[in-house]
């Protein structure tokens, strides 16, 4: 005997995903529409204005001085290697500027670590794959941290929510 039960049933999102700006800008390349799909890691927009654009330049120029102390402590080191060779200078020189050589490639391999993050941050991309469902923000606009631009339900992330009816039904 096969047992007959009658619902009503709809399939609703388990939970959707707002997608925000990072930091203060301008959205620009921004043409994401309601019921678009979406993949993961797709670009959405692009972070620009003032702020954007003065951080940026730091960064850039946090890289150039650091640049520029590399080289001035690879001068300082080659200096210092030729005066030990010609016994003019003490090993301890050496040390200390392969010490500043070594400080000065940190240095700009963090530099160029935190523009690569800066970007990273002026970019929405779409964290997991899914449809948008509302867009709410435009091309143009100007958004800051935290502002929800869109929300996407992700891709198979639904359920069905059902109400059964009847007295034979189990709760």
């Amino acid at each position: 005997v096969a047992e007959e039960l009658q619902a009503y049933a709809r399939v609703e999102p388990i939970s959707l995903l707002e997608i925000g700006a990072a930091e203060a800008g301008v959205l620009s390349e921004f043409k994401t529409l309601p019921g678009e799909q979406l993949k993961a890691g797709q670009k959405l927009a692009e972070l620009t204005g003032p702020e954007i654009e003065a951080m940026r330049s730091q960064d850039v120029g946090n890289i150039r001085a650091a640049d520029a102390k590399l080289a001035a402590a690879k001068k300082s080191l080659a200096i210092a290697q030729q005066q030990v060779a010609s016994q003019l200078g003490t090993r301890q020189t050496v040390v200390a500027a392969q010490a500043a050589a070594a400080q000065a490639e940190v240095d700009l391999s963090i530099a160029r670590a935190q523009l690569q993050a800066f970007e990273k941050l002026t970019a929405v991309n779409a964290p997991i794959g899914g449809v948008v469902v509302a867009v709410n923000a435009a091309a143009g606009q100007r958004v800051q941290p935290g502002q929800t631009i869109l929300t996407v339900q992700p891709a198979g992330k639904l359920w069905a929510k059902a109400t059964f009816y009847g007295g034979d039904v189990v709760q």
